[in-house]
């Protein structure tokens, strides 16, 4: 595969991805919060798999390797700070996220976790990769994050980019909506600031 423009669109991403003859081609997507890394991964998603008129790209998001919040109260030395900063690097389960990703790489099924935002924990197996899932998109803030050194197990790297203006708009209503599915106030400074890549 030739490299793809520096700027590219998503239904031309699509095409391009689909030029690969690999039984299955793993694209890492990243981005910073809010710049709309899981909109992007979605539609990508779903634009390959229109063009081929079959099952032919799946999406694996990083959420689903939280830490329980059950890990979090019984494995963390501060489990209130661990709760707080959920969604930072060292929250997730960066070994059973490598293993995954040895194992897409192959071409049998893979398991994987999902979040579940209805009990705010993963669940194991609720995303199944099948042999005909050729595309795996796996998107997440700290897929390519340098101390894990898992940047090269992907074959396609992309990162969605956007104004400070959409990202924070973005934030905003994620906020929001995180705030009425815990039935909690809102409070999207401080959701905003323990969201940044320097935690």
């Amino acid at each position: 595969m030739a490299c793809p423009p520096e700027d590219i669109s998503i239904t031309d991403l699509a095409a391009y991805l689909l030029t690969s003859s690999s039984p299955r081609l793993l694209v890492g997507v990243v981005g910073a919060p809010g710049a709309g890394k899981s909109a992007v991964s979605s539609h990508l998603v779903a634009e390959i798999n229109r063009r081929t008129s079959a099952d032919t790209a799946i999406l694996v998001p990083l959420d689903g390797f939280h830490y329980t919040r059950h890990y979090l109260d019984t494995q963390m030395p501060d489990p209130v700070k661990a709760k707080r900063y959920r969604g930072a690097h060292w929250t997730f389960d960066k070994d059973a996220f490598s293993k995954c990703l040895g194992r897409l790489k192959g071409d049998d099924d893979v398991d994987c976790p999902e979040f579940d935002h209805r009990v705010h924990d993963p669940e194991e197996g609720k995303i199944i990769v099948r042999k005909n899932h050729r595309i795996v998109v796996v998107e997440g803030l700290w897929v390519f994050y340098p101390p894990w050194g898992l940047a090269d197990e992907f074959d396609v790297k992309v990162l969605v980019r956007a104004s400070e203006e959409n990202r924070q708009e973005r934030l905003l209503v994620m906020s929001l909506e995180e705030s009425k599915a815990l039935k909690k106030p809102l409070c999207g400074d401080i959701w905003i600031t323990t969201n940044q890549m320097e935690i």
